[in-house]
């Protein structure tokens, strides 16, 4: 009897899991990141030279981002992002300059108003953090014991 009792728990729990893992799935397609899209530019500590990251919803599991820094009317720097969701797993591809590939970044955290996203084998940055507050958006983007902050004000809505 006591055997049959031990089964039938271990039975529900994994029945439970079952249940939470589906619906964790579930939600994952119903993600919105709406507070991303827009003109964002970069609140500078150096005011020679600007940072900029503009983002479209392209779908309901589509965004994508083109992210560059200015100095003066030169473009120094930029990257292209591609925020989406393939089989109900959302990713971060980020193309920049030099590189013929995308890095993908993988979900591992998000809610109504932020994600981080995490690629342990690229060099850097490991690990990408968005999120809106009520000052504008911030970035953070770490690795190896170095992270590097951004904040962002918007200068135009989608």
């Amino acid at each position: 009897m006591k055997q049959l009792f031990v089964i039938v728990l271990i039975l529900s729990c994994f029945s439970c899991n079952q249940t939470n893992n589906k619906q964790n799935r579930t939600s994952q397609g119903k993600m919105s990141f709406d507070w991303l899209t827009g003109n964002w530019k970069g609140i500078p500590a150096n005011p020679e030279k600007e940072t900029f990251e503009y983002w479209t919803k392209e779908s309901d599991t589509s965004y994508r981002g083109h992210g560059f820094v200015m100095v003066g009317k030169d473009t120094v720097w930029q990257e292209i992002m591609i925020l989406d969701s393939v089989a109900e797993q959302w990713a971060l591809q980020v193309k920049t300059p030099g590189k013929n590939d995308l890095t993908v970044f993988s979900l591992i955290e998000y809610n109504p108003t932020g994600f981080t996203v995490v690629n342990p084998r690229h060099d850097f940055p490991k690990k990408i953090k968005y999120w809106i507050s009520d000052s504008g958006l911030k970035a953070e983007v770490s690795g190896d014991e170095k992270v590097i902050p951004f904040a962002f004000e918007r200068i135009t809505t989608e």
